[in-house]
């Protein structure tokens, strides 16, 4: 005879009679998002913020983070790139990190960003969402075209839904890291209309504006005034005061909590 466990006959009921799915927990190796950009940060001789930055950030993909820290960490990530020479590779890796998709405790779709970034890099840009998540759902019991589901700029449902501009065809399969399917993070789609379908980012919307030259008088390399020597040191030694001996730790912390 055939048994059919009670647990699942139960949770199959009380699915049936109030029309909610059930769900699956959508997850991935996080620390594996950002290994490659902090590769490069070490080449590039950003020394201890490169670990401290690759930890923080992939701790924000983890579910229930805000919608914006994945983007907030992004542009940390920017803002040593450009005191290491705006190194090129750093860059680029930091606006393909910004749009891996995130995990999800319910197997809904994450909300996105509503808030533009401060480095001009990464306008435009939002995650992309893993295959099997709901896109007719998102977290908080958000349906498409409410607050939180249309990303920044955007002024329609993101279409394929799941996509992103680096990868336009549609979702992620669950668990890899968009950085092993693509190097082309698609920001020569962003600012007209998209390849993916997804509606062109609106006119009025205003972005952070690409920085500028400063005045030698203001920003000059040495400048004791500036905050800024014209290299990564200032930079680095500014977060001298920090400690990082608590970085490995916290590292093992998130990745082990990345299935919780």
């Amino acid at each position: 005879m055939f048994y059919i466990p009670v647990a699942f006959t139960f949770s199959v009921l009380i699915s049936a009679i109030y029309g909610n799915p059930i769900h699956k927990r959508v997850d991935q190796i996080i620390d594996l998002s950002t290994q490659p950009w902090e590769n490069a940060c070490g080449e590039a001789g950003g020394g201890d913020l490169c670990n401290s930055l690759s930890v923080s950030g992939f701790g924000f993909l983890l579910a229930a983070a805000d919608p914006c820290a994945q983007q907030n960490a992004s542009d940390s990530m920017i803002d040593l790139a450009k005191k290491l020479n705006h190194h090129r590779e750093m860059i680029r890796l930091t606006q393909i990190f910004a749009q891996q998709p995130r995990n999800s405790n319910t197997g809904q779709a994450v909300p996105y960003c509503q808030i533009p970034p401060r480095n001009h890099e990464l306008n435009g840009l939002y995650q992309c969402q893993f295959e099997s998540v709901n896109f007719q759902n998102f977290e908080g019991n958000l349906k498409p075209g409410s607050p939180g589901t249309i990303p920044y700029g955007l002024t329609a449902p993101v279409n394929p839904p799941g996509s992103c501009y680096a990868n336009p065809s549609g979702p992620i399969p669950d668990g890899v890291q968009l950085v092993t399917i693509t190097q082309n993070p698609g920001v020569d789609n962003v600012s007209g209309s998209s390849t993916n379908g997804n509606d062109t980012l609106s006119a009025t919307t205003s972005y952070a504006a690409a920085p500028t030259a400063n005045p030698a008088s203001n920003h000059s390399p040495g400048n004791p005034n500036d905050g800024d020597d014209g290299s990564a040191t200032a930079f680095i030694s500014s977060a001298k005061g920090a400690s990082f001996t608590s970085w490995t730790s916290l590292r093992s912390t998130l990745v082990r909590g990345a299935h919780h």
